[in-house]
């Protein structure tokens, strides 16, 4: 049942401009870019996995709903030079984009803008995105794009909660997750598209 889901605009809205109002009122875009920028680039679950691989570092890899986190610094001091994220939260987006030069797009990833932009640059070696899956509105979307995005052989990176794993309670009553995914579930969504 969706049948009391907001609409997609809600959603674009709420991870756009709500989602980070309370931090908006904190420290400001500046500071926030100055404490990122002097942090060490973290690689993560999905890094460690990107490590791995053998992919041409110059060529464009792209992040999905990075936020804030310290990936593409990471990528940075491993050698990648054409790093693009994509975060819908336009105060993110700017830390982002001030603390590590590269460049942001403040959009939903399957937004037409954000598309057109982003086949600028492709194809991507690499397109990799951490716990943004279940929040998206149309998970099939964004697998979708995903695939115009690369050719074969590129690779596809995604790191999300699987549903076996989290409290049936939380599912249902935290509506940013609107997506559960199963192993199998998640094989399937990416087999449709090859």
């Amino acid at each position: 049942g969706y049948i009391d889901r907001p609409r997609r605009e809600w959603f674009d809205t709420y991870y756009s401009d709500t989602w980070d109002q309370a931090s908006q009122k904190n420290l400001g875009i500046d500071r926030e870019a100055e404490i990122l920028k002097a942090r060490k680039g973290a690689l993560g679950e999905i890094g460690e996995a990107a490590r791995r691989l053998t992919i041409d570092k110059n060529r464009y890899v792209l992040e999905i709903g990075g936020g804030v986190d310290r990936l593409p610094k990471a990528l940075q001091e491993l050698g990648y030079s054409k790093i693009v994220t994509v975060d819908n939260s336009k105060y993110r987006a700017e830390i982002v984009r001030r603390a590590y030069g590269i460049e942001v797009l403040a959009y939903p990833f399957e937004h037409k803008r954000a598309q057109a932009e982003l086949k600028k640059h492709a194809p991507f070696s690499l397109i990799c995105s951490s716990h943004v899956l279940e929040h998206t509105y149309d998970p099939a979307e964004i697998i979708e794009r995903c695939a115009d995005l690369q050719t074969e052989g590129d690779y596809l990176i995604i790191a999300l909660p699987n549903v076996k794993n989290e409290v049936p309670g939380q599912i249902i009553l935290f509506l940013p997750h609107l997506h559960g995914f199963s192993d199998l579930s998640l094989r399937r969504l990416l087999e449709r598209f090859g």
